[in-house]
């Protein structure tokens, strides 16, 4: 305790003997993804009001002047994220109070090796197999545009890989310049983890690692041959079923089809006469015509003979109607209830004209 009294007591007797400023203490520049910015400490003692002054230049030994970044500020810190990729600098700051200034503190600065590379941003997507790797960044903040394009083809993305489950376990590496990466080779539904860093091996530069992903995997795409024979099985067997319902499904169509449109029985043949004759020409009536056509011809006859002869063609005729009726009498056997009246009517009639003939030619 009583040493660090001493050592402010000797600055401020310092201070005021010789009336020099203290230079700020512990300046750094910390830069991560091309965001550079100068840091450092207030000098011991700190005087009220005290401003700093943050300057930079191409080269120490160029003609060209100082440029000013910072000017007067009282905060610890000034961003030199505008400095040029590819240049090399000399950075400096330094400390004022009340028109006095303190000695300046120089560091030398190279934005493309000495900044700090972060993790990229990684996506993994589990396929067949297969872990399908998406990289990007990072990032630069001043410009929004990828380190990648930056530093161009020396730019290499690193891929770490293990099994999560090993117990010692055995990472794999995989470097590729590409921002897609498939992971082959992996036993299929087996957890993997895998982290990522940029590389670029002209500036010796090395990137974080990003955060560990973990992934299963899945089937490694390739169907087992048993499962090859068993859906050939199940295949074969639902064809033949529809193969085989689809024939019954037809034959019982084609079956119903010919027995509605072509039936197998048929009809006897009397039934097939009666039917064949329209249905105002009934048996009976055709009988009834065939007669009278007979008859007329019968009187014809009669009235050509000889009075002598008359009485024997009436008797023959009267033979011939009484044989022919009862022949249309057995031939409808079945309609003889129906029509036994008609039937009378004609022979009676017959009879009435073979009469009326006879008394004529008498």
């Amino acid at each position: 305790m009583s040493l660090c009294c001493w050592s402010l007591l000797s600055a401020f007797f310092l201070l005021a003997v010789s009336g020099e400023m203290p230079k700020p203490r512990n300046v750094r520049m910390e830069s991560v993804n091309l965001k550079h910015i100068l840091k450092w400490d207030p000098p011991i003692p700190q005087p009220e009001n005290m401003t700093y002054t943050a300057q930079y230049k191409l080269d120490l030994n160029s003609p060209s002047p100082f440029i000013s970044t910072c000017l007067n500020i009282k905060r610890l810190e000034c961003d030199f994220s505008l400095l040029s990729f590819f240049a090399s600098y000399f950075v400096r700051v330094w400390a004022e109070v009340q028109n006095r200034t303190s000695g300046c503190v120089d560091i030398h600065f190279s934005p493309a090796s000495q900044t700090i590379i972060g993790p990229p941003h990684v996506t993994v997507i589990s396929r067949n197999g297969l872990l399908d790797v998406s990289l990007s960044g990072p990032i630069q903040e001043y410009e929004q545009q990828s380190l990648q394009e930056r530093y161009g083809a020396s730019w290499t993305y690193k891929v770490l890989y293990w099994r999560k489950d090993d117990r010692v376990p055995q990472v794999t590496e995989v470097v590729t310049t590409q921002t897609t990466e498939t992971l082959s080779d992996l036993d299929p539904w087996t957890t993997y983890c895998l982290q990522v860093q940029a590389v670029v091996d002209e500036y010796n530069q090395t990137g974080h690692l990003s955060d560990e992903h973990c992934e299963k995997t899945t089937d490694d795409g390739k169907t087992p041959e048993w499962v090859i024979i068993i859906l050939f099985l199940v295949s074969m067997a639902v064809t033949g079923g529809l193969v085989t319902a689809s024939f019954f499904a037809i034959l019982y169509i084609y079956k119903k089809t010919k027995y509605v449109f072509f039936p197998a029985f048929s009809l006897p043949p009397h039934l097939k006469e009666y039917l064949s004759k329209p249905f105002y020409n009934p048996p009976f009536l055709s009988l009834g015509k065939q007669e009278e056509t007979d008859e007329c011809c019968n009187t014809c006859i009669v009235v050509i003979e000889e009075t002598e002869t008359c009485g024997q063609d009436h008797a023959e005729l009267s033979d011939n109607t009484a044989e022919l009726l009862q022949s249309s009498q057995r031939h409808l056997s079945g309609e003889e209830n129906l029509h036994e009246d008609k039937e009378y009517s004609l022979f009676h009639d017959l009879n009435n004209s073979s009469g009326n003939a006879t008394g004529k030619e008498a």
